[in-house]
């Protein structure tokens, strides 16, 4: 403490700076002066960071393009077997509304449904109960795969 009352309180303490880091780039304005050096952690993906990300991307597009094959093929087997059921159910409203009615027997043919081919086969046999014959309907595509089935009673 001073003579008249004064209080001196000493200056605090500066804490120490560090001065900038800069690059010592040719060519850059300034010698590189206000530019700061790039941690690895900044340094952005590897090589083979991409490359394992690139194969799982390729990955999961191999297993998309499958399911989407997987698609197509089953619905082109949809559209077969619907268009061979209503393959089968002309030929069964013909079998049950002709005049006179089919004959006892087996008879084939070919029809076609939106410009595709199916075989159909007719088996006409006598029912179990008096005045009724039983009629069985199959319908194939054209590579022989049975895509429709149908089996009608018709009294006579």
């Amino acid at each position: 403490m001073a003579s008249g009352g004064l209080f001196v309180a000493a200056a605090p303490a500066r804490a120490p700076t560090r001065p900038p880091i800069q690059d010592n780039a040719v060519g850059w304005p300034g010698g590189g002066a206000g530019r700061c050096r790039q941690t690895s952690s900044e340094s952005g993906f590897t090589l083979i960071e991409l490359l394992v990300a690139l194969a799982v991307l390729s990955i999961a597009a191999m297993a998309l393009i499958k399911l989407m094959t997987v698609t197509v093929l089953t619905t082109a087997g949809v559209e077969v077997r619907a268009l061979g059921g209503i393959v089968a159910e002309n030929l069964a409203a013909e079998a049950l509304t002709d005049n006179p009615p089919p004959s006892l027997g087996k008879d084939s043919g070919v029809a076609t449904m939106a410009g595709r081919g199916f075989g159909w086969t007719r088996v006409v046999e006598k029912s179990g109960e008096a005045g009724m014959t039983r009629i069985d309907l199959a319908v194939a595509a054209d590579d022989g795969t049975p895509v429709a089935a149908l089996t009608l009673f018709r009294g006579s």
